[in-house]
């Protein structure tokens, strides 16, 4: 694994998935207000544990990639991220569905709109990890 690499690429997904979910979370959902979301959301302590969350993420999103990473470009971010994706948020459909009482608008624009975001976010390292190259040895002559 080239490990300079696979730090700045979980880098900048760590910092596109805060962009994008900011405004996914806080911009179009708001989950401010909404039933059963705490109160004291936004305060610094929440925002900590939520960068925390963010950068775990997006090292182990990174992590996961490089591992069976195939150098099949976009396609491969794009699929990948699908997958993490689904993985992730059609489960927490079901979850929020069965456990809490948040509109059926409020859980759809979570779901999807995660969705979309992994998707986005599988493109990062199908761009920016490359393997190192393996030096080429001369012909035995």
């Amino acid at each position: 694994m080239n490990t300079k690499r696979f730090i700045v690429t979980s880098i900048v997904v760590w910092v596109v998935y805060e962009i994008l979910s900011y405004l996914l979370n806080g911009v179009i959902i708001d989950w401010e207000g909404v039933a059963g979301v705490k109160a004291e959301m936004g305060g610094a302590g929440s925002i900590i544990l939520g960068l925390i969350g963010g950068l775990i993420f997006s090292f182990m999103f990174s992590f996961i990639f490089i591992k069976g990473y195939e150098g099949k470009g976009i396609a491969e971010g794009l699929r990948y991220g699908l997958y993490i994706g689904l993985l992730m948020y059609v489960p927490l459909w079901f979850i929020f569905t069965a456990y809490y009482d948040y509109t059926m608008g409020i859980i759809w624009g979570f779901t999807l709109g995660n969705l979309v975001v992994a998707i986005l976010l599988g493109i990062i390292p199908a761009l920016l990890y490359k393997p190192l190259q393996k030096e080429s040895k001369p012909a035995a002559g």
